[in-house]
């Protein structure tokens, strides 16, 4: 009888003992040093991330990993993310990270003056999502895709980061949205994109912002070259004399008024040299190859310093 009890109690301590050296030894394998991207999404059930993290080769065993988890009460504190991860840590290790969010953090960084196409080219680029869903599924967003640097979440859909960017747009542009109408809103986000194209720097963007409201007031064509450099998809540089006859809504030269959309996507600053603007003597502006910004109030003048930065 004793010898049972005996018995018993050393299959227990010696379960114990090979249950903890698997619990806090689960480096212990022989096979050489493996790393893994482990990519875990919201959501994710405790059970889902074992298996996960064995078919990878990550853990040795599914149900230690879960009797760990509950035993440190982290069965529902793992955050979604991807991870570095590797068979020589411990489970007291790969629960840490993964309770604490130490993951790997991929970012896209979406810049000022940036359009459509340019962002589609740059997810596909970094194989995020298709060029051609993004441009299917952003027909109606040029000018309000914000510039900033988003994390692409784990599992993420390409209409959450649409989402993702629309919010945040939202959210840095609410206090301008609630001091006009959305009509007057919608203007202005076209006024910046023509800023965000044309001027380098915040003061110039107020006093050309300016020059093309008095335009509108009086009826004037705003003659912007940037946004048939859109049409046409040219850089400005890229621009000669015979694009300015294009026959578009585009073309500033040849049709009165804003055109039709955003030529681009404006940073706040633009917006805000819109919202901002100041009120000149000046007609005409003239942006230099160097990008500072040269100033007329007659067409004489302004034909002259064409001809002193472009036609030397």
């Amino acid at each position: 009888m004793k010898n049972k009890k005996l018995i018993s109690i050393l299959a227990i301590i010696i379960f114990l003992i090979i249950f903890s050296f698997i619990i806090f030894f689960n480096n212990f394998s022989l096979l050489p040093k493996q790393e893994e991207i482990i990519e875990i999404c919201p959501k994710s059930s405790a059970n889902s991330i074992a298996k996960n993290l064995k078919e990878k080769g990550i853990i040795l065993n599914e149900k230690a990993f879960l009797i760990y988890l509950s035993l440190t009460n982290n069965s529902t504190k793992i955050l979604p993310g991807r991870y570095f991860l590797n068979n020589k840590m411990t489970l007291s290790q790969i629960t840490q990270k993964l309770v604490s969010g130490d993951r790997i953090k991929q970012k896209i960084t979406i810049v000022e003056g940036a359009t459509r196409k340019d962002i589609a080219k740059l997810l596909a680029k970094n194989n995020l999502f298709s060029e051609k869903d993004f441009l299917e599924k952003t027909q109606n967003l040029e000018g309000y895709l914000f510039p900033d640097t988003y994390e692409i979440l784990p599992c993420e859909t390409l209409d959450d980061f649409i989402n993702q960017i629309k919010e945040n747009f939202d959210k840095k542009t609410k206090d301008i949205k609630d001091r006009v109408n959305q009509e007057e809103f919608k203007k202005m986000i076209i006024l910046a994109s023509l800023l965000e194209k044309e001027v380098k720097n915040y003061e110039d963007k107020q006093i050309v912002a300016g020059i093309l409201l008095k335009r509108l007031q009086n009826n004037w064509f705003l003659q912007v070259d940037a946004s048939i450099g859109y049409v046409l998809d040219k850089p400005l540089k890229e621009l000669k004399s015979v694009d300015l006859k294009i026959d578009s809504p585009y073309n500033t030269y040849k049709y009165k008024g804003l055109p039709p959309t955003p030529i681009c996507n404006p940073g706040l600053e633009s917006i805000l040299a819109v919202l901002y603007h100041k009120d000149s003597d000046y007609w005409y502006y003239l942006s230099t190859p160097q990008g500072k910004t040269i100033f007329s109030k007659t067409l004489e003048e302004h034909n002259l310093a064409i001809k002193k930065y472009y036609k030397q």
